[in-house]
């Protein structure tokens, strides 16, 4: 999966979208290269509604684009649809 969009779960960070850059399953570290964190979200029952459809952008609570984030408790890495991927990344981003 190095090199797709993808959708990860941190244990303990929540739910990122980005490019796997690295993943390292001893550790459960992963690296993300243009990375959102969805804060929250509507429009989906679960991170793989997520990965398949996208979400509801206006209703959804999602970070700015980081050039890279280390997650460092992954339990969930899905590969996303290239419209979900574009829907999450292109989303309005969200401030308090």
């Amino acid at each position: 999966m190095i090199g797709q969009n993808v959708l990860i779960r941190d244990h303990k960070a929540g739910v990122h979208v980005g490019v796997l850059h690295s993943f390292d399953s001893a550790t459960k570290t992963a690296e993300l290269r243009g990375a959102r964190k969805i804060w929250y979200w509507a429009g989906a029952a679960s991170c793989h509604g997520i990965a398949a459809r996208g979400l509801d952008t206006q209703e959804s609570k999602i970070a700015p684009i980081v050039s890279a984030v280390i997650s460092c408790d992954v339990v969930e890495i899905v590969a996303m649809t290239d419209q979900a991927f574009e829907c999450v990344i292109t989303a309005p981003e969200w401030t308090p």
